[in-house]
């Protein structure tokens, strides 16, 4: 079991005392507790709200439903898609809900430039390995944390190199 998960205080107090802490142009790693496609927020701050709501289990579904948000991923309405290099499709307002085991230091999946040498593989920048990739991340993310907490800057997980 997830010690993150075990220790999470789930009441509504504690919910709303997190802080939200959001990074333009970045993609943010997690499990996802919420699907995105189809849970569609008119903001990054409505996405973020719909974390810090987020009840673990049901009428939630997947294999990880049972466990809270302290983390989402939000495609702005600016653009009418945004890349991932996974097999979906991600439109304009999707909103993700993530659990990350330490959510004060996050996995990124991309950040800023997606020519950044952080997300180069064998020498070969993300942007070339996937030709379809925009010059710059169009995600927003954010963590939730305790008053008090500050978020590192995070490590570069291995989708960063897919």
């Amino acid at each position: 079991k997830s010690r993150t998960a075990i220790e999470f205080d789930a009441s509504s107090a504690a919910r709303a005392a997190q802080v939200v802490w959001y990074e333009e142009r970045a993609s943010f790693d997690g499990l996802a507790v919420g699907w995105g496609i189809g849970n569609k927020k008119p903001t990054a701050k409505a996405c973020a709200q719909a974390c810090k709501a987020h009840k673990p289990g049901p009428p939630n579904y997947g294999l990880f439903a049972n466990l809270p948000c302290n983390a989402w991923v939000y495609c702005p309405l600016t653009h009418e898609v945004c890349f991932e290099p996974d097999a979906h499709t991600h439109h304009a307002g999707d909103c993700w809900l993530k659990f990350t085991e330490v959510p004060e230091a996050i996995q990124v999946n991309q950040r800023g430039g997606n020519d950044a040498l952080e997300m180069s593989r064998g020498g070969t920048p993300y942007n070339i390995r996937h030709p379809n990739a925009p010059a710059a991340v169009h995600w927003t993310s954010g963590v939730l944390l305790p008053a008090g907490w500050t978020p590192s800057n995070g490590t570069y997980g291995p989708r960063a190199t897919w």
